[in-house]
């Protein structure tokens, strides 16, 4: 452990260590803030990115940082490659926090960073740490959803897989020269496919009806009709049963499903979803919003409303619906109940009626 040496009146206020992941490595770097708004730093160091890297990092910490003041670790969200340092120091008792990657990048905008390295993230994750109040621990989120969210990516691939095996045996199928064993090793292609794909569902299904609270929560998601199981299944994998939310807004906003606009004085510019979240939600709700367009009565008005208003596109009242639908799936995980067709009825007629 070590001790600043500070000026007469000053004490230490705060301690964050950033770290910056890359997929085989991680560098990190210590700062340490007073109540005069003077900050220290110690020199970037790395680690590969491993099991042994983590006990470094824990044992380099131990000796850096002063036991007196509270410490906490920071990193951005990196695809999957943080997942593993923050379940494990999380897991030890740290501090942890995980801020999205566009929150770092402002951030680092902000002070007028410029230059983009890996010591220079680590530190500039350091001193968000220390000067931005309010972070909040990254709680752990349970390893069922982890599961169930590699399984559902899972299916999702082999879907796609068997989709363009489908096509190129049908390619094969019509040219000109039939290839017999070209054909045989795409029907084998797919015999295989077709049998992990029928073990992931299996086990899709084994992991569901296993924990209670997910299965409840996937009955009543798919109360809403033009809501399958699958889908149901996979908006829970996804967001890890809507794990570190609390309201629909963020919802949205981490499927990218949220309106950005912009406005300063008379210019104007039209609104757009931002796109920036889960491609893998904004994907597995098409389908069922399309579906919803058509055979849900209480959606079916509001994309006849949208699709009146914008004309010109009806792709705008498609994303309006897919927000909807995964708004009230949020809704319904929350509140433990099954969907109610004749939830709101009667405060739209009244509000008709006046």
């Amino acid at each position: 452990m070590k001790h600043l040496q500070l000026k007469d009146g000053d004490r230490l206020r705060r301690q964050c260590i950033g770290v910056d992941i890359s997929k085989k490595k991680f560098t990190f770097c210590l700062c340490q803030s007073t109540e005069q708004d003077l900050h220290f730093y110690t020199k970037p160091k790395e680690f590969d990115n491993s099991e042994t890297g983590f006990r470094h990092l824990l044992e380099w910490s131990g000796t850096e940082v002063d036991s007196s003041v509270p410490y906490s670790f920071l990193m951005e969200t990196t695809g999957c490659y943080h997942e593993s340092l923050a379940l494990f120091l999380a897991r030890k008792g740290m501090t942890v926090i995980v801020v999205h990657a566009n929150k770092a990048k402002n951030f680092a905008r902000l002070n007028g960073q410029r230059t983009k390295t890996d010591p220079v993230d680590s530190r500039m994750l350091a001193t968000m740490g220390c000067d931005t109040p309010g972070l909040k621990p990254w709680p752990i989120p349970d390893e069922k959803y982890l599961r169930l969210r590699d399984m559902s990516r899972l299916s999702e691939q082999l879907e796609k897989t068997r989709t363009q095996v489908l096509c190129r045996m049908e390619a094969v199928k019509h040219s000109g020269y039939v290839t017999k064993s070209v054909l045989r090793a795409h029907k084998s292609l797919l015999r295989s496919i077709e049998k992990v794909q029928a073990a992931n569902e299996k086990d899709m299904s084994e992991l569901v009806n296993g924990d209670p609270v997910i299965k409840a929560g996937v009955d009543n998601m798919e109360s809403i009709k033009c809501i399958g199981k699958k889908t149901a299944v996979l908006v829970t994998a996804e967001t890890l049963g809507f794990h570190q939310m609390t309201s629909a807004k963020q919802v949205a906003s981490y499927a990218g499903l949220d309106v950005k606009k912009e406005q300063s004085g008379d210019a104007e510019k039209k609104g757009h979803m931002t796109k920036r979240g889960n491609a893998h939600l904004r994907a597995g709700l098409y389908l069922p919003a399309m579906v919803a367009s058509w055979s849900n009565p209480q959606l079916m008005d509001d994309y006849k409303r949208i699709c009146a208003s914008h004309p010109q596109s009806k792709n705008i009242a498609l994303v309006a619906l897919e927000r909807k639908l995964l708004c009230l799936m949020y809704s319904l995980w929350k509140s433990g109940k099954e969907w109610d067709p004749e939830y709101g009825q009667d405060k739209k007629q009244e509000e008709a009626m006046s």
